[in-house]
């Protein structure tokens, strides 16, 4: 299984690799930055994108608008998280589908 962890917490993103990579047949690759793996996440054959969504410069949530303006969303499985607040109508806004 591959995963990739976008977090701007080097600390939290060593801690969720190293778990998950404790576990047999799972892999990670490492993002920091959403904005220069975006291109990657597009292309990338991955099973899981454990997004964070409080990120400077380019959030969670501008790579979430990306990937389902462009309609891949239903080619990822995206695990969301976040230690900031999220209000309800974000969470809706996010997850609305036209």
């Amino acid at each position: 299984m591959k995963v990739l962890p976008i977090d701007d917490n080097k600390d939290i993103t060593e801690m969720v690799r190293l778990c998950l990579e404790s576990q047999e047949d799972v892999t990670c690759s490492i993002v920091y930055d959403g904005k220069t793996k975006l291109q990657s996440i597009r292309e990338d054959t991955l099973d899981v994108i454990l997004l964070d969504l409080a990120m400077p410069e380019f959030s969670g949530f501008d790579i979430f608008k990306a990937l389902k303006n462009e309609d891949s969303l239903r080619f990822k499985n995206v695990l969301i998280f976040t230690v900031s607040s999220v209000t309800e109508n974000e969470l809706q806004e996010m997850l609305h589908v036209e």
